[in-house]
Formats: C-alpha cells, structure tokens, sequence
C-alpha cells in the first residue's frame, strides 16, 4: 500500500509538471500554500496532492483535490482520501462561493459545502460546511460536519498565516477539531495539530513541505509528529 501511496504522489506530481505549462502562470499567493484552509479560489483550476505520515496512526496517507471555476465566484470541488489501511479511500464532491475576495480594505469569504463518502462503494457519508475569511497574509477557518443520522459530529477551526519572499513562502498553520455526536471517528474525542510550512513556486508548480506536533485525545491522548510533502498547480 505504501509503494501505492507513492506511486499515486509521483504520478500526480508528474501530471501537474506536464499540463501547467500550457496554463496560465498559477495564483502566486503565498495564503494558497497553507494546507488545510483555503481562502481564495483560482482564477480557472486548481489540483493538488498532500501525502503525509502520522506517528500516532504510524500510516502513510495520501489527499487529493481538484477545484474548478465553473462560473463566477462559484466553484466545483472533488477529493479523495486514501490511507495505507485500503480500506479508507474517501471520495469527496461539493461546491464552493467565494463571496468576496480581499483587497486593501476588504476580508475575503469563501463558503463551501461537500460530501465526503465512507468509502468507494459506500452510499453513506458525510456532509461538511466551512466558512473561511482572509485578510493579508492571515487566513482562518470554521468546518461543521455530520452523517445523515447526526450520530458522528464534530466542529473544527483553524488559523494560519503566511509570507511570501521571492518564490519562497515560509508559513504556519493550526487546527483544532472536537467530536460533537455519540458516535466518535476513529475513536476520538478531539485532535489538533501545528504545521510549520515551506513552501517553494519552480515554475508553474509549487511545491511544498509541512511538519509538526498532533495531540489526540482517545481513551488516554497522545502525543505525535506529522509530516506532509505537497504539490500543487492552479491557474
């Protein structure tokens, strides 16, 4: 499953390397580096793969995702998740507004919706709704999602920020998520985490490199150590 994981990086990585160069030159702001909070939508297309590894889980993952301006300000998203398990691969589908993009005097808003699905052939799922606001470099974020039932629930935010020097941006971002229903995912009351981001523009492709400490609260919490390699185009 690893060579898996690896193999699905490397030949993403190797899709973007070839089809950005006939795209216009991606979004160079430093804001869309961060991982798990997006705040500005692409002028046209965005697609982007993460895979990272867990110390807690001790298992490689892989996300992801792909975004698509189909009119003004309104966007379609698709995702997936897929975890050395096998047995976790998340498709994911929804929409997305950018209700206001900053300028001088203005905070960005972007509000979206998706469902995520408990597995490939898994007709249930979740329903996930995000609220994001940006002004300068600083970027911050509210997710709310359930099942069908409401019996899994929980709500996170995050906060990030991050500064662009040349074509390096140098970042960080944290994020905070509580179970809410009586059924817990993957057995947890609570998790958060703290990223340090590098991320590097060669080209049309950014690449980038996240790590940091986890907290997981289950029967007892522990504490961790995540790392994330990414790369991404948009244009």
């Amino acid at each position: 499953m690893t060579r898996r994981l690896i193999a699905c990086f490397a030949g993403v990585g190797a899709i973007l390397v070839a089809v950005a160069p006939v795209a216009a030159r991606p979004s160079d702001d430093p804001r869309t580096a961060l991982p798990m909070v997006t705040a500005i939508a692409p002028a046209q297309a965005r697609v982007e793969l993460t895979a990272g590894w867990s110390s807690i889980d001790a298992t490689p993952h892989a996300d992801a995702g792909a975004e698509l301006v189909v009119a003004r300000d309104l966007s379609i998203t698709a995702s997936a998740t897929l975890t050395d398990t096998g047995d976790d691969a998340r498709p994911g589908v929804g929409v997305a507004w950018q209700i206001r993009r900053d300028n001088r005097d203005r905070v960005a808003l972007r509000a979206a919706l998706r469902f995520r699905a408990e597995g490939m052939t898994e007709p249930e799922g979740e329903l996930e709704a995000s609220v994001t606001a940006a002004r300068g470099g600083v970027v911050g974020a509210v997710t709310y999602g359930q099942d069908p039932e409401g019996n899994e629930r929980d709500a996170e935010v995050a906060l990030g920020v991050a500064r662009a020097r040349g074509a390096l941006t140098i970042g960080a971002v944290t994020r905070g998520r509580r179970a809410l229903g009586d059924r817990l995912e993957h057995g947890r009351r609570w998790d958060a985490i703290a990223l340090g981001v590098a991320a590097i523009q060669t080209g049309d492709v950014r690449v980038s490199a996240s790590a940091g400490p986890e907290l997981v609260a289950a029967q007892v919490t522990t504490v961790g150590v995540v790392a994330l390699l990414g790369v991404a185009a948009a244009w």
